[in-house]
């Protein structure tokens, strides 16, 4: 009895199973011309599938690429931070804690929400500083441009990572779509032939079959447990 796939199926086991019956039908339609159609309609799921899988791995290669691009500004903030800290410990120790009291080596550990939320206190705390302080005046600036390039690049991954998971939500609608082409092509070799049972042949179970007990040969007489004598009678 053939397996019905659903949404639960896993997009492989759709793609092995559209190869294999394309070339079951290949090969059996050199006798059975009615079902070349279905191994050219089978071939034409493959390629659609491939396309979908590409969009996905495209998608998720975006995703890490954008994410290392947020890590690598993270960086250029963090140093930028550094900097200025080292710079106010010189100039004005006594603010330093109030101002800027989080070790660079602690924010490099900080979450996105975390470090966006730390550092624009940070920038806020420094804009108190009067505006001829030499930290105000030589290491704000760089912090404030490396601070926006990354919640820019934080505001890319995060829609990259949306594009992902609208993608991945669209992939059910799509099985769906497979498996009423599955059960029509099904349906056609089934007409092809006018038995069910060789339907069968033309399609891969997806789920793993439930292994069944062994059931001892009824010639054979139960076994005692006890090891068998190999000596000369």
């Amino acid at each position: 009895m053939t397996q019905t796939y659903t949404t639960e199926t896993s997009i492989d086991a759709y793609r092995d199973d559209f190869l294999h019956r394309e070339a079951v039908c290949r090969a059996a339609g050199t006798k059975r011309p009615p079902l070349i159609p279905i191994a050219d309609g089978a071939k034409d799921v493959l390629a659609g599938i491939d396309a979908k899988q590409l969009e996905i791995r495209r998608t998720q290669d975006d995703l890490v690429r954008a994410a290392a691009l947020e890590a690598a500004e993270k960086l250029d903030v963090i140093e930028a931070y550094e900097k200025a800290r080292k710079q106010l410990a010189v100039t004005d120790q006594r603010r330093l804690f109030d101002f800027l009291p989080d070790a660079p080596s602690s924010m490099a550990r900080y979450g996105v929400e975390k470090l966006t939320w730390y550092v624009g206190q940070a920038i806020k705390n420094l804009h108190t500083l009067p505006e001829d302080h030499q930290v105000r005046r030589e290491f704000l600036p760089r912090l404030e441009q490396e601070f926006t390039e990354f919640k820019g690049v934080d505001v890319a991954e995060d829609e990259v990572r949306t594009s992902l998971a609208a993608t991945r939500l669209g992939m059910n609608a799509y099985k769906a779509e497979l498996a009423r082409i599955r059960e029509e092509q099904l349906g056609s070799i089934q007409t092809v032939f006018g038995d069910r049972s060789k339907v069968e042949l033309f399609t891969l179970p997806w789920r793993s079959a439930p292994r069944a007990k062994p059931v001892a040969d009824a010639g054979s007489p139960p076994s005692t447990g006890s090891t068998p004598s190999t000596g000369t009678p």
